[in-house]
């Protein structure tokens, strides 16, 4: 499960969105939920993520190491669904594109 902290900020970025992922959970599915969270949208009315970046190296190259610490030391930065979804480590966050 992922736990968000939703902070939506009123300004000229717009809303904010910040996620911290389970170790458990694939990163992939923590976009998806963060990126309907912040479009006001059920998750399964999104596009398939795959469509916008290749899934499966997404989750291989933010996966939490054997000792199940959070890779901080990888960022992967990509637009999906207008926004724009940063991972880094244990955390997503959503932007609006600013178009």
């Amino acid at each position: 499960m992922t736990s968000m902290d939703a902070t939506d900020q009123e300004s000229e970025d717009a809303c904010l969105i910040e996620y911290t992922v389970n170790p458990a959970e694939p990163a992939t599915h923590a976009v998806v939920e963060a990126v309907a969270a912040v479009s006001g949208t059920d998750a399964e009315e999104l596009p398939s993520l795959y469509e916008f970046v290749e899934t499966e190296a997404l989750d291989q190259l933010v996966a939490p190491r054997i000792s199940e610490v959070p890779r901080d030391d990888v960022t992967v930065q990509f637009t999906y669904c207008g926004k724009i979804v940063t991972v880094s480590g244990k955390t997503i966050t959503v932007h609006p594109t600013g178009e």
